[in-house]
């Protein structure tokens, strides 16, 4: 078959639909991907990669088109807005010309955020006549709301029409999280195109030491606004007090780092207590996941973000079923 996959990021961004796209070209399809220049979670373009640069390439086997976006920088909302709108009119002007010259089978989403790249994916799935499979990781105007505090109903209705056209043309909506269901069964009657679909882990061997890993491409952890980590730096400094043994490492990278870097340096007794080692690639993690006591997955305390379930939390972690147990610091 041959099959298109609108994403807002691709390979050497980490995320999974790289799995789904790798997997589905070893399994003789030809996958092409519409994507952004690569610029997450650090909002500056990767090396090598800008504008006119890079532009198209294959990676492992897959034909890759990346469309120009607005770097999201170190800026605030505004900042991010201007990449979502940028995104939403390079993907949609150019999926217009482009489904006259190529013809595909399927189409398949892969939505995080913003919502808009399901606009143009559902452009070419109603003038092709193909069936469109959408994978939701993130609730929209749901996520706005959440992140931004927007709740203006003249911009929350309008996006809220535009996720139920989407919704009235997919063929599937594959979610990650069951509580997801509710959220869209609410747009609409779409019970029976939801499936579920949660997420795996990755196959990454053990290593003996993570040195080797350096010159890999890192590992992109989000540390950001919606991971709410001002409060485990609060509950850090309370436990240090009794338990100085007790070490916060937090892995990654993000628009927060920043600024939690800066508030555990102001405290100056975390200085042995809180960590911030930085990006390390996936086939790192088992390395640094074996050696902890805890692994805490932090979100703020938002309904949607009650029903997601990240995914670097897959349902199974290696050979062990994963005991969840959700915690809240008062």
């Amino acid at each position: 078959m041959k099959l298109c996959i609108f994403t807002n990021h691709f390979y050497p961004e980490d995320f999974k639909v790289n799995d789904i796209a790798f997997e589905l070209e070893k399994k003789g399809h030809d996958v092409t991907v519409i994507t952004a220049v690569p610029d997450y979670p650090q909002g500056k373009f990767f090396d090598g990669y800008g504008w006119f640069r890079r532009s198209r390439e294959d990676v492992n086997g897959c034909h890759v088109i990346r469309l120009p976006i607005i770097p999201r920088s170190k800026g605030g909302a505004k900042r991010l807005v201007l990449q979502y709108l940028s995104y939403y009119i390079s993907s949609f002007v150019f999926t217009f010309f482009h489904k006259f010259f190529y013809r595909y089978d399927a189409v398949f989403v892969h939505l995080t955020s913003p919502f808009f790249i399901g606009l143009a994916a559902t452009h070419l799935k109603r003038r092709q006549k193909i069936p469109m499979v959408f994978w939701m990781l993130d609730l929209w105007p749901e996520s706005i709301t959440a992140a931004a505090g927007i709740l203006n109903p003249l911009i929350i209705k309008p996006l809220t029409k535009q996720v139920q056209k989407v919704y009235d043309n997919c063929d599937a909506i594959l979610i990650g999280s069951k509580g997801f269901e509710k959220s869209i069964c609410e747009k609409g009657d779409y019970k029976d195109k939801c499936i579920y679909f949660p997420n795996w882990c990755e196959s990454a061997e053990l290593p003996e030491d993570v040195e080797k890993y350096k010159s890999v491409e890192p590992f992109a952890g989000n540390i950001g606004e919606a991971q709410n980590l001002d409060c485990v730096i609060d509950v850090a400094v309370e436990i240090q007090k009794t338990h100085p043994s007790v070490k916060f490492i937090f892995l990654g990278d993000g628009r927060a780092r920043e600024h939690l870097v800066q508030k555990s340096a102001d405290n100056g007794s975390l200085g042995k207590t809180v960590f911030f080692p930085g990006r390390f690639p996936i086939e790192s993690m088992p390395y640094f996941m074996s050696r902890a006591s805890v692994l805490l997955v932090s979100l703020k305390d938002e309904l949607i973000f009650n029903l997601t379930v990240p995914s670097k939390v897959p349902r199974k972690v290696g050979s062990c079923d994963a005991q969840r147990r959700r915690c809240r610091f008062d």
